[in-house]
């Protein structure tokens, strides 16, 4: 099982919509840690459209997610660089 692993990278708020629900209990693909099963991402599309909605969501106080997202993928590839 393939994991992406928070490690601090997103401030708690990526984490709680502005009704105050934790993403983690409404995502089957994010475990209680925050922690995101790519696995389960990859196989279904479902999954994989829910994610893209927590990414580009005005819900999530963190308007910047996708691209703190993006620069955590790239540093993890030892790409620092746009």
């Amino acid at each position: 099982m393939a994991q992406v692993a928070n490690a601090g990278r997103f401030t708690d708020a990526a984490y709680i919509d502005y009704n105050g629900k934790d993403l983690g209990d409404l995502y089957d693909w994010m475990d209680d840690d925050h922690q995101i099963d790519l696995t389960m991402l990859l196989s279904d599309s479902t999954y994989r459209k829910q994610f893209n909605h927590w990414m580009e969501s005005p819900d999530v106080p963190s308007s910047d997610l996708e691209i703190q997202f993006n620069d955590g993928v790239r540093a993890g590839r030892g790409n620092d660089e746009e």
